[in-house]
């Protein structure tokens, strides 16, 4: 229900997204002129929408929620409220799923795919973490790996970390 939702907002809604998703199976999504280590999930029964990140041999690393609704309540005079996202009410069960799964969407996409970012896929010895970020990004990752270190020092782990940086972007975009 909520991909079938997404697919007509879509279409009416495409001038929202610099890069547009385009659907590669059932509620899995991929975004025009972005890598394809960048996933889009829809998930219809647990109401949630997450992006998904995995290297070139499709190794899952890390994903994040985009939005979620917990559970839905209505309240005859006021609407509906997903519990929550206290005082936030929507006219419609529609509108809801907009503004706490598809908006979000948008959102991380104009934050996030910039002309200076990249996939960061951070392997070690007993986790994988994924991020997208820009230049300055690169500074943090750089504390993770030391941070990272430290934790292995003290669990008395070896630590092999690795990082991977990838340019979020194909070689011929097609702008939306």
């Amino acid at each position: 229900m909520i991909t079938k939702h997404f697919n007509r907002w879509l279409q009416k809604n495409l001038h929202l997204f610099k890069y547009k998703p385009i659907q590669i199976g059932f509620g899995e999504y991929r975004f025009d002129g972005i890598i394809d280590n960048i996933t889009l999930f829809i998930d219809n029964n647990a109401r949630e929408v997450d992006i998904y990140f995995h290297n070139d041999d499709d190794k899952y690393y890390d994903h994040r929620i985009m939005g979620y609704i917990a559970k839905a309540k209505h309240i005859r005079t006021k609407g509906y409220i997903d519990i929550d996202d206290k005082n936030r009410f929507h006219p419609t069960y529609k509108d809801m799923i907009i503004d706490n799964l598809f908006l979000p969407i948008v959102n991380y996409c104009n934050e996030y795919f910039l002309e200076d970012s990249h996939l960061y896929l951070v392997d070690y010895s007993f986790s994988r973490f994924a991020m997208v970020g820009n230049k300055n990004d690169g500074k943090e990752i750089k504390e993770l790996e030391i941070i990272l270190q430290e934790t292995g020092n003290k669990l008395n782990q070896e630590t092999d970390t690795k990082v991977e940086k990838i340019d979020i972007f194909k070689v011929n975009i097609t702008k939306g």
